[in-house]
């Protein structure tokens, strides 16, 4: 995301020193106006670097939450291991409900909302997907919710399932809170629970 908006603001500026050339100087000639161009593009690929190449907020938020929470001994680890992954994907509100299959079969319910943002988000490269994964270690605090996902071995393709517009809330009950295993439900119970609940529209 950062790309794109490094990109607006270079798009931007070359647009505004055209504006504020037309404006000010109507008839500078063409070898002017050329070398002009040169200069700010460079100056406004400098600034977007500059601008646009810090560490991401939502990295630097997460690092500070859970060091806070560590360093007072309210962070607890879970190790997990992965096979498979669904995304529920609501577009209309902006959420998505992962379940990841785990070694014994169980179905983990994790949410995409933490409080630094994004599972898996990598500010140094914030186009590569790394959640969900076949190996991931949850950051806890003690009054239950996720601080934080630490990704690690292999990124996991999830099989992406997006909601309607309008969708009965209920067929989807069987989503429980983030971060806990699915009672008495297995990886494909829930999908076919999904893919049922987004055929009634």
């Amino acid at each position: 995301m950062r790309l794109v908006y490094a990109g607006v603001f270079i798009l931007g500026g070359l647009l505004g020193m055209l504006v504020l050339v037309n404006r000010f100087y109507p008839n500078m000639d063409s070898s002017m106006m050329e070398k002009l161009l040169y200069v700010t593009m460079a100056v406004l690929i400098v600034t977007a670097y500059l601008l646009f190449n810090k560490p991401g907020a939502w990295k630097v938020k997460n690092i500070e939450i859970a060091r806070t929470f560590q360093s007072s001994g309210e962070l607890t680890r879970d190790n997990y291991r992965a096979r498979r992954a669904l995304a529920l994907t609501d577009a209309e509100n902006k959420v998505t409900w992962y379940v990841l299959e785990l070694e014994d079969g169980k179905a983990l319910c994790l949410w995409d909302k933490l409080p630094g943002g994004p599972p898996g988000f990598d500010p140094e490269e914030p186009e590569v997907g790394r959640f969900p994964c076949t190996e991931f270690t949850i950051l806890r605090h003690l009054a239950g919710f996720i601080v934080d996902i630490i990704c690690g071995g292999e990124a996991i393709q999830p099989e992406v399932i997006s909601l309607p517009a309008q969708y009965y809330a209920q067929d989807f009950n069987f989503l429980c809170e983030d971060g806990e295993v699915i009672p008495g439900e297995t990886f494909d119970t829930v999908r076919t629970k999904a893919l049922k609940g987004n055929r009634r529209f």
